[in-house]
């Protein structure tokens, strides 16, 4: 594995920590107001492809990574 992928991989962590502290913080406004159900959906789809790269980028090294 390069240091350009561990790098990526590493940024990729890190924002989806953010994201997921995000997507918590928004949990508890849910269903009050349709537009924070829509930044919901938005954040959670943005989740799930920094998931799926970090997935694919470990898959491809053989490195397991616990999701």
């Amino acid at each position: 594995m390069t240091q350009d992928t561990k790098d990526q991989i590493a940024n990729l962590e890190r924002q989806k920590i953010a994201l997921e502290d995000r997507l918590d913080n928004l949990s508890y406004f849910k269903g009050w107001d349709k537009k924070n159900d829509i930044t919901i959906q938005e954040v959670t789809d943005e989740l799930f492809e920094v998931k799926d790269t970090i997935k694919k980028l470990t898959a491809n090294n053989g490195i397991l990574v616990k999701q």
